[in-house]
């Protein structure tokens, strides 16, 4: 059975390659076992079960500990669609490579295909070979868990949606033997469902991630009771829960990310030993019940609705004495548009994340004023989508409360007490020839008088940004600008690059 799998996997080689496979061997028979496995472990496994034209690899690529399954790879190949004939020649693949495959055990198992059980829920003779072929591939997954279960697998991720941009109608259920991995360190699922079980049992687990899955209270809490050794935990676009309470005293870090709008969304945060917490989407309403170890949060609203939140103000009053907070774009607007902020923030560091414009500034400013013992201040510039103003509809103070943008800074009489006192390093990164960029840049200089550091970086940006490189002439006129401004603190040095 080996060997007829070992030459149908042989047949996949592209007859033109085999030649050159054969004749570049190089060095590789120097080399001991354990570092050519490592070196094939690292490898598609494609690329590694092409291996068996190598004498000296021939058996060794069937011991890899990493097996990555990734159905995109074929129906994105110039001769290949994403056809039937396509799904059954990825399943053959994955069912050979299963079978010769020999150690022991397994590192992680990778698994990226696009699978929806939308014709299996509902009964149609019209479609019964379309719930057929659902219903084999949902054994034929089931099968795979398992062998990776047995391989007393360590990582185990596993993605359902494939390159969809959209989540499938009804997810594949996990196995419960899935569940009950005693060897598993990491668990990232995307579109599978998790059903209530009281015996789900994750001893080693420590980061657990979810991406578009149906849960619920109980289905969490008992997740959360079966992995006494979380260390963090990712809920990201998943459903229908709304309490958080997580009491494993390991969970250090939580990132929740919430993409399904309901205006009476409310979300319950009860974790007393995390010391990161991340918030993104349309949350309504935020319930900060018990976070008495917190020392950093992002926390990013969507601005999806005609008033403000509500509690918005209550939430920032509750994070007001972490060492460090991170906003973005629809937070600094609601502080802008609503003028919701009262009292004052004990927070070090402040990082914002903006698409910078003149609507920004108020909050900006609003946010300065009142985080009186800041010490480190990070602006991420970002370029200005075209969608920026697609709740420009939704907000009349646009049009009713207009202000002059370019003389913002010069026209404020506010108090700043950080400038004053602690502010010490800004670093701005990121599109930084702005002007309104210039004109904060500016109003810092002149005001932070105990200003340390200023680093002002075009190339360091964030994931999924994406920034217009600025020529060397940009760059050199601003920093003529900058050595025109005046300082507050004769310390201050600026680093421009």
């Amino acid at each position: 059975m080996m060997e007829s799998s070992a030459v149908s996997i042989t047949k996949m080689v592209n007859p033109k390659k085999r030649k050159d496979l054969e004749e570049d061997r190089g060095g590789i028979d120097i080399l001991s076992d354990s570092v050519l496995i490592h070196i094939l472990s690292l490898m598609p496994i494609k690329d590694a079960a092409r291996m068996v034209l190598f004498p000296r690899l021939r058996q060794l690529w069937t011991h890899v500990h990493t097996l990555s399954f990734d159905h995109c790879s074929y129906h994105y190949r110039e001769d290949s669609t994403d056809a039937p004939e396509c799904k059954e020649k990825f399943l053959n693949f994955v069912h050979q490579v299963i079978i010769l495959h020999e150690s022991s055990t397994l590192e992680k198992f990778h698994l990226n295909i696009k699978f929806n059980l939308h014709y299996s829920k509902w009964y149609n003779p019209k479609y019964e070979c379309y719930a057929k072929e659902e219903k084999k591939i949902a054994n034929e997954i089931e099968t795979w868990l398992l062998f990776a279960t047995r391989k007393n697998v360590k990582v185990l991720d596993i993605n359902l949606q494939g390159c969809g941009l959209f989540e499938p109608d009804y997810n594949y259920k996990l196995p419960i033997i899935a569940l009950t991995n005693k060897h598993l360190v990491e668990l990232k699922l995307v579109c599978c469902d998790i059903e209530p079980k009281r015996n789900l049992h994750l001893s080693s687990l420590r980061k657990l991630s979810l991406t578009n899955a149906l849960l619920n209270d109980r289905i969490l809490d008992d997740l959360l009771v079966g992995c006494p050794l979380l260390e963090e935990l990712s809920l990201i676009s998943c459903h229908d829960f709304h309490k958080l309470n997580i009491a494993n005293p390991n969970v250090k870090k939580v990132v929740v990310e919430i993409t399904h709008f309901d205006k009476d969304q409310r979300l319950e945060i009860h974790c007393p030993k995390i010391t990161s917490f991340y918030l993104s989407g349309c949350v309504n309403g935020l319930d900060l019940v018990n976070i008495t170890s917190l020392v950093y949060a992002d926390i990013c609203f969507s601005l999806h609705q005609l008033r403000p939140s509500e509690n918005y103000a209550e939430v920032l009053m509750k994070l007001g004495n972490l060492k460090a907070f991170a906003t973005s774009d629809d937070c600094v607007l609601t502080l802008a548009v609503w003028n919701r902020l009262c009292g004052t923030f004990n927070w070090k560091c402040l990082e914002l994340k903006v698409e910078l414009c003149k609507w920004h500034l108020p909050g900006i400013s609003s946010l300065l004023k009142n985080s009186v013992c800041l010490e480190t201040l990070y602006l991420y510039i970002q370029p200005l989508s075209d969608n920026f103003f697609r709740y420009a509809k939704f907000i009349r103070w646009l049009q009713a409360c207009d202000f002059d943008g370019e003389n913002y800074w010069k026209l404020g009489k506010d108090n700043f007490r950080c400038l004053t006192y602690h502010l010490k390093t800004v670093n701005i990164y990121g599109c930084i020839t702005k002007p309104y960029v210039i004109q904060l840049i500016e109003f810092l200089l002149k005001n932070a008088a105990v200003l340390e550091k200023m680093v002002i970086d075009s190339k360091k940006k964030l994931p999924h940004s994406v920034n217009k490189d600025i020529t060397s002439d940009e760059l050199l006129e601003m920093s003529r600008k900058i050595l025109s401004f005046p300082r507050a603190s004769s310390q201050a040095v600026v680093h421009l690059c």
